[in-house]
């Protein structure tokens, strides 16, 4: 019964996605993102991809002068990725199958009315993700970087735990492809020299950086 109460209140939501109606949607998404920010910060306004990844690295980006986050609701995202697709549907891995195929032409005709109308309201002026592999973001972030919003992937994973968890990380980017985004924050050579050798990425996409809540 409850499910059923919960799906007849997302229906009119559902609705105006499905007809494209991109600035309703994004002037009701806008009161679901978070602001992280010093007082006083006067620098770029970033929204940041499923906030709840970053382990710490959002609140120590908000502590700098410089910066000021805007923290997009995880649940939004999977509102919208769930509007096109199935819940349990990779975007990224699967994309090849025509089911997921046509529903990922569906969501980015809609992402790229809604971002702009989303950015513009909220002034961002970059994104960035926690990694490269979460289904929610991927699309978000596809389009991002295609409207010429700088698209920043903070790779999160050290993927220096054993050789196992590096032949997984190589295989996970042998799998997505090539790199969606504008650049690539990585904690140390060993994720840059897996990126480059499975060419998921290019050299000047890359940058080591150290791990940022450290």
């Amino acid at each position: 019964m409850y499910a059923a109460i919960k799906n007849l209140r997302r229906l009119p939501l559902l609705l105006l996605v499905r007809l494209g109606w991109a600035g309703p949607v994004a002037w009701l998404c806008h009161f679901f993102v978070t602001s992280l920010e010093r007082d006083g910060a006067t620098g770029p306004v970033v929204l940041a991809l499923n906030p709840g990844r970053f382990r710490g690295d959002l609140e120590v980006l908000a502590e700098e002068q410089g910066v000021r986050i805007r923290a997009m609701s995880f649940a939004w995202q999977c509102f919208l990725y769930t509007c096109f697709y199935k819940e349990a549907d990779s975007c990224i891995l699967d994309k090849d199958e025509p089911r997921i195929a046509t529903a990922q032409i569906a969501y980015r005709a809609f992402l790229r009315k809604f971002l702009p109308r989303l950015f513009a309201t909220l002034g961002v002026e970059a994104v960035i993700g926690a990694a490269t592999h979460y289904r929610q973001d991927y699309d978000i972030a596809t389009v991002s970087h295609e409207l010429n919003i700088p698209t920043l992937i903070l790779q999160r994973e050290g993927n220096l735990g054993s050789l196992a968890v590096q032949r997984q990380f190589s295989d996970r980017c042998k799998q997505v492809g090539r790199f969606h985004g504008t650049k690539l924050m990585v904690h140390n050579a060993v994720q840059k020299n897996i990126l480059l050798d499975t060419g998921f990425a290019t050299p000047d996409q890359v940058t080591v950086g150290g791990n940022i809540r450290m």
